[in-house]
């Protein structure tokens, strides 16, 4: 198929995928809110209060790896067609070393942030608070154990989760590996593409063989990066149509909460391909334009959000709990809050810095 320009991203396009990424960042954050500092559904109470707030809270913010997904669909969504522009040696294509250059830019000032908080923060909590029992059960993993060099570089090599553990209690980091990981396989393949289609071809196939063989879930969210591209080149969809892939979007992303990791994936990228080509079409939403300035603002700070956020409220649970009721209904209601607002402060912060330093 001979390369032509992708459908243009409208203005209320745009600001909807905003919207979209938004929502998939709060409900990440959300979710590992209620991980950190609510019990789980078999040992709630349904007869106390506070067990029903939890469980409803639950119940509507546990698509938190289903989310992240969906943003790295995004991610493909915009950046992919720049690719293949270069590949197919399209007049006025950004090179492929400016390619990574611009993303690596943008990504490795807050890893690096990332990391050293994390660092930080878990130090602080271990050590300083002796909160060291409750790092080591925490979550899936022992936090502890975890924070140590060997996981520190393979997370700055942006090796998570492929080659690499997770450093300290910022499993969460595994979605900016991924990114990092797909930016450079993307680049290598578009290269390949540009000196030839049976060099791009064979590389390809061996992409593909490799992830057959060592890393199937990364092979399957590589795919979703690649075909959320592809939306980028159907006509947009009518009103009706649009409706209709809105919903089976979430429907599939629902079901992908209790299905098997592989096919959860797959479910994940049709609904970030849905979801993508319905916001861009002709949905009868004429008043978001543009986002308010304060989303705005939440929005280009989403990505430092979701880097910081782990760490300091493990922290912050960590420094709070020997001192609260946390099985009352006061300290869940508020708890999101508490563990949310430093984050934001700190994500704005350093959002401002990196535009000036960076311009990034």
């Amino acid at each position: 198929m001979p390369y032509r320009p992708a459908h243009p991203l409208s203005a209320a396009g745009s600001s909807r995928i905003d919207m979209l990424r938004l929502a998939l960042v709060g409900q990440v954050l959300l979710g590992h809110y209620a991980m950190i500092a609510y019990p789980r559904f078999p040992d709630l109470d349904f007869g106390r209060a506070a067990d029903v707030y939890v469980g409803l809270f639950r119940l509507v913010s546990r698509f938190g790896s289903q989310a992240a997904f969906v943003f790295v669909c995004i991610s493909g969504y915009f950046l992919v067609p720049r690719l293949l522009a270069t590949a197919l040696k399209v007049a006025g294509a950004e090179p492929i070393g400016a390619f990574l250059l611009g993303r690596l830019k943008r990504i490795y000032p807050t890893l690096v942030a990332a990391l050293v908080l994390t660092l930080v923060c878990d130090a602080a909590g271990i050590w300083g608070l002796g909160a060291e029992p409750f790092y080591r059960r925490f979550g899936v993993y022992d936090a502890v154990a975890a924070l140590n060099w060997r996981t520190g570089l393979g997370n700055l090599l942006s090796l998570q989760p492929t080659w690499s553990d997770a450093f300290g209690t910022n499993g969460p980091l595994w979605t900016l590996g991924y990114i990092v990981q797909f930016y450079c396989i993307g680049a290598l393949l578009a290269e390949a593409l540009r000196r030839g289609r049976r060099t791009g071809l064979a590389l390809a196939l061996v992409i593909i063989a490799l992830g057959l063989a060592f890393a199937q879930a990364w092979l399957l969210v590589l795919a979703c990066w690649l075909s959320c591209a592809l939306v980028r080149w159907i006509k947009p969809a009518g009103r009706r149509q649009a409706w209709f892939e809105l919903l089976l979007g979430l429907g599939l992303f629902v079901a992908a909460n209790r299905l098997p990791v592989n096919l959860g994936i797959m479910a994940c990228g049709i609904s970030g391909c849905l979801w993508l080509h319905a916001l861009n079409s002709d949905l009868p939403v004429r008043r978001l334009v543009q986002l308010p300035p304060a989303l705005q603002r939440l929005n280009a700070a989403s990505f430092g959000i979701y880097a910081f956020h782990f760490p300091l409220a493990v922290l912050a649970y960590a420094a709070i709990a020997p001192h609260v009721d946390t099985a009352g209904l006061l300290f869940r209601v508020a708890w999101p809050v508490i563990a949310a607002a430093p984050v934001i402060v700190l994500a704005f912060q350093w959002q401002d810095l990196v535009q000036r330093r960076f311009g990034a």
